[in-house]
């Protein structure tokens, strides 16, 4: 990620060692949001992303090896703010995922 830590999140991209929003991911993030805003459901939102093709970030490191790609994980979409909060469940603090940057990000909180 050229001297930034961590993984670059979905919906964002570097450049000159800065985050910035990527469109095309951004409306990724945005769909599913918006699917669990309709879906209220954290297990139907996975089969519904897996129907949809959704996948996790594909990234190559400075070797040439490609991750990434794959489906996302529930646990992924557990970090959600809107289902951190509907179903109460505790977490901590460095397990947030791409979701929540992207979230605060969208909502114009960043």
């Amino acid at each position: 990620m050229a001297g930034l830590p961590g993984n670059v999140p979905l919906g964002y991209v570097v450049k000159d060692r800065k985050l910035l929003i990527d469109a095309a991911e951004a409306k990724t993030v945005r769909h599913i949001y918006r699917r669990y805003a309709t879906l209220g459901s954290v297990w139907t939102l996975k089969e519904a992303l897996d129907r949809d093709g959704i996948v996790r970030k594909l990234r190559v490191d400075r070797y040439g090896r490609a991750t990434g790609g794959n489906p996302l994980a529930r646990g992924a979409l557990y970090l959600t703010p809107s289902a951190r909060s509907n179903s109460r469940s505790i977490t901590s603090r460095r397990s947030a995922g791409f979701m929540v940057r992207a979230w605060a990000s969208s909502a114009g909180r960043v």
